[in-house]
């Protein structure tokens, strides 16, 4: 079953599993655009550990979970909340993180069975945080690749013209063997093209609303997804000038 997605938390790209003869080792990105939770993350007595973890398939339910295999962590105070952690993890591993390793052995107390990825924070002992999506290990040695970038233009249009414009883009995935996969714009459901919020821009790939995702079989040959980004203009006539903007879409398989 495809994970769910919320639109503030840290969220996992590219989440894989691969195996060789001594190993089996869990790859991911961290991404984190946006945070509008503003909980406590930490109430420990002096500061708390936050960061990823993965947590055992026997205790999914449970508070056991075991940090990555780099301690890629930051220490934050007591009482600090979501939107405070999220700018102290960015300024030391950026809104998207390098790639961050997971022993699938090792899971808090050496089992085996170990099967999602969330994050922790704490002290002496790791708990995970409340109503943050644990995200599924997907199959052994199943990898897909894609573009870096989605680069779309408009070129020039004229003012009366600018709401409800499209562009297009083309998104190339390639899986090398039979997988489900999940695309979705993360973070602002539209992303702002810098006009003070009076010019928008929403993207959609086969009559799917990105925000919302969107899921595809891939099968060891290269899928191409036409993207394209539609305008959303506030204003009647839109002011003249360049615009621009970036979001961020994260990959899934499962």
């Amino acid at each position: 079953m495809a994970p769910t997605y919320c639109l503030a938390f840290p969220q996992l790209d590219n989440l894989r599993v691969l195996k060789d003869k001594w190993n089996t080792i869990a790859y991911t990105k961290i991404v984190w655009p946006t945070e509008q939770n503003t909980n406590s993350v930490c109430n420990s007595a002096s500061y708390c550990n936050f960061g990823p973890c993965i947590r055992r398939g026997l205790a999914v339910g449970g508070s056991i979970c075991g940090a990555d295999m780099d301690g890629t962590y930051v220490e934050i105070p007591n009482g600090t909340t979501m939107i405070q952690a999220r700018q102290l993890w960015i300024n030391k591993y950026g809104t998207i993180s390098r790639d961050i390793r997971f022993n699938r052995a090792d899971s808090g107390s050496g089992s085996a069975d170990a099967q999602c990825i969330t994050f922790q924070t704490g002290f002496s002992s790791l708990i995970p945080i409340p109503g943050m999506q644990c995200y599924p290990l997907p199959p052994v040695n199943v990898t897909c690749s894609i573009a870096d970038q989605l680069n779309i233009s408009y070129n020039t249009l004229t003012a009366d013209k600018v709401n409800n414009a499209e562009a297009y883009g083309t998104l190339n995935i390639l899986c090398d063997a039979w997988t489900s996969v999940k695309l979705q714009l993360v973070g602002p459901r539209e992303i702002d093209l810098g006009r003070a919020g009076t010019l928008t821009a929403s993207l959609h790939t086969q009559g799917k609303d990105l925000a919302n995702g969107y899921s595809f079989q891939g099968w060891g040959q290269t899928t191409s997804l036409t993207v394209t980004s539609i305008l959303h203009s506030s204003r009647q006539e839109a002011e003249a000038g360049n615009f621009q903007g970036q979001g961020i879409i994260i990959m899934q398989i499962y």
